[in-house]
């Protein structure tokens, strides 16, 4: 069931505080568009955090993504600074550590890796 909503009349704590089950963009098209430099984009913070688990650049970062699968998937949350779009977190233990990985596609149709950092909940 799809659910639209106008964003322009919904209480700003609303986007904050949803959260959804199941993914909001198909896992493989994320990963494939991340593939090619001209579909990805690699926030700053995420290459910061990335680099200092030992991933050092974007083909780090991208091989790493590649391993994820839907049973990866922790949660789907919408994004607090771009009204509209969605965020699927995933969590995995990639080269011996526990990873929070949050994936989003934009609105230019590239898929973005806006965190890549230690998993510090239990």
């Amino acid at each position: 069931m799809i659910l639209l909503l106008d964003i322009y009349t919904m209480p700003i704590y609303y986007y904050i505080n949803v959260k959804n089950n199941s993914p909001t963009y198909d896992l493989t098209l994320l990963l494939e568009l991340l593939q090619n430099p001209a579909t990805r984009y690699i926030t700053y913070t995420c290459l910061e955090d990335a680099s200092e688990l030992g991933f050092n650049d974007a083909d780090a970062i991208v091989m790493a993504t590649s391993t994820l699968t839907n049973e990866d998937f922790y949660k789907s949350m919408v994004a607090k600074k771009k009204a509209g779009l969605w965020q699927d977190v995933y969590k995995k233990t990639i080269s011996g550590q526990k990873l929070y990985i949050k994936l989003q596609l934009n609105k230019s149709k590239q898929a973005v890796v806006i965190s890549f950092k230690k998993d510090t909940s239990n």
